[in-house]
C-alpha cells in the first residue's frame, strides 16, 4: 500500500561545493555534515531533516544532498557553518537548489560527467 501524494515528504536537492586545499573524502564530508546538523539543530530537529547525501565527487569536490522541503533553510544554514573537515580548514557552500536531481545537474552543467 502506497502513501497518497499529499502524505509524502516533499524533498529538495541541494548542490554543494567543498572549498579546501586538501583532498576531502566522501565519508569525511558526510560525517561533518551530519555533525554540523546535530550541533546546530539538536537531535529532535535533525531527525526531521530526512537528510541524505546522494552523490559526491572527490575530484571536483561537489556533491548533492537531499532533505525535506520544510527544513531546507535549516540544512543550508547548518552546512554553511562547517569550517573544518577532518581537522583541516574547509568550507561548504551551496551552489543551487532544485526539486529534482536531473534539473540540478542540468543547472550545474558538466559538474558531473
Amino acid at each position: 500500500m502506497s502513501l497518497k501524494p499529499s502524505m509524502r515528504i516533499r524533498r529538495r536537492h541541494v548542490l554543494f561545493g567543498v572549498i579546501s586545499d586538501d583532498e576531502v573524502k566522501k565519508s569525511e564530508v558526510i560525517k561533518e555534515i551530519l555533525v554540523s546538523c546535530l550541533r546546530f539543530l539538536g537531535e529532535l530537529k535533525a531527525s526531521e531533516l530526512y537528510l541524505w547525501i546522494s552523490e559526491y565527487d572527490e575530484n571536483s569536490k561537489v556533491g548533492i544532498l537531499t532533505c525535506s522541503r520544510d527544513n531546507l533553510s535549516s540544512v543550508i544554514a547548518a552546512i554553511t557553518l562547517i569550517n573544518k573537515i577532518n581537522n583541516k580548514k574547509a568550507a561548504v557552500i551551496t551552489l543551487g537548489v532544485s526539486g529534482t536531481i536531473k534539473a540540478l545537474k542540468r543547472k550545474s552543467k558538466n559538474v558531473f560527467n
